[in-house]
């Protein structure tokens, strides 16, 4: 957890910032700016980065897709099981505002 904090932009730390800062912004009604001081004062333009780049790849990787798919949430069991953690460590990482509604995720992808 420390790792997603620092100033370390290595890829095995970068890209699960990334992942990270994605699932708050999908899961939370935190804004990007909050998301950013939630990893270590990081800029909204780097959460903005962040989350096109996880979406870019949700649409090349259909294995990566699902995976990030299973955390925010579907009909199985199992992935109500992620679903419930993802909520819970977003809601511990960007401040407990959770329930973004999908017109809230799009505004800022204008």
């Amino acid at each position: 957890m420390v790792e997603l904090k620092s100033r370390n932009n290595s890829k095995s730390v970068a890209m699960p910032r990334q992942i990270a800062m994605y699932l708050c912004k999908s899961l939370t009604h935190a804004s990007l700016p909050e998301i950013g001081r939630s990893f270590g004062g990081k800029h909204h333009s780097t959460v903005i980065h962040s989350i096109r780049k996880v979406e870019d790849l949700r649409k090349k990787d259909g294995d990566f897709n699902s995976l990030i798919g299973n955390f925010l949430g579907s009909d199985s069991s199992r992935a109500h099981d992620f679903h419930s953690l993802a909520k819970t460590a977003a809601a511990d990482r960007c401040g407990g505002r959770l329930g973004a509604s999908k017109g809230h995720r799009k505004a800022f992808r204008a």
